[in-house]
């Protein structure tokens, strides 16, 4: 007697399914559509600089949905960046100091806001850093970017045409000085 009941169970689950899935899937659809964001990297995401040189990576968050959605914007070290370096980011316009690693920015259906990671690295090393992003209302949703930087000593920047002409004015004036010596010679 419950060996039928479950089948029955089972058949009219089936049933509903084949009836109404499509309704399901298009209110799925429809959620997804009310929110979504981009996140998109403008420029490199790979740096180098010299020691005391600033360097700011910028991406751009886009509300994409139907709906005014608030977005989590987690900033992660990946591995710890110099215990001497600096960065901060800025979500929106706000920025926030170094100790803060999560900030949320609310943004209106198709409005973006920028995403700004400063870096001012003190010693030589490499930085890497992840920002993600995080729907608050559709929480499944997150996105991410890296960056990286590359932090060298100052030192002499040598142009290597520089270089050869160097070289050519040298050897034409140890050439120039040869000849001179050797004409002195042949004379006397």
């Amino acid at each position: 007697m419950e060996k039928s009941t479950h089948s029955w169970l089972i058949l009219g689950a089936v049933v509903l399914t084949v009836l109404f899935g499509n309704m399901l899937t298009g209110q799925g659809k429809a959620f997804a559509e009310l929110y979504s964001f981009n996140l998109t990297f403008v420029g490199d995401t790979l740096r180098a600089c010299h020691i005391g040189e600033q360097v700011q990576y910028k991406s751009i968050l886009k509300n994409t949905g139907t709906q005014a959605d608030t977005y989590y914007v987690t900033r992660t070290e990946n591995p710890p960046t110099p215990t001497d370096w600096w960065a901060d980011f800025c979500v929106g316009g706000i920025c926030y100091d170094s100790n803060i690693t999560v900030a949320k920015t609310y943004i209106v259906p198709g409005d973006s806001a920028e995403v700004l990671l400063d870096a001012l690295p003190r010693t030589t090393g490499n930085g890497n850093w992840k920002i993600t992003v995080q729907s608050t209302f559709n929480p499944s949703l997150s996105k991410y970017l890296y960056y990286y930087l590359t932090a060298r000593p100052y030192g002499p920047v040598t142009n290597q045409w520089g270089l050869v002409i160097l070289f050519l004015l040298i050897l034409s004036s140890g050439m120039y000085l040869m000849l001179r010596r050797f004409k002195t010679v042949r004379q006397t």
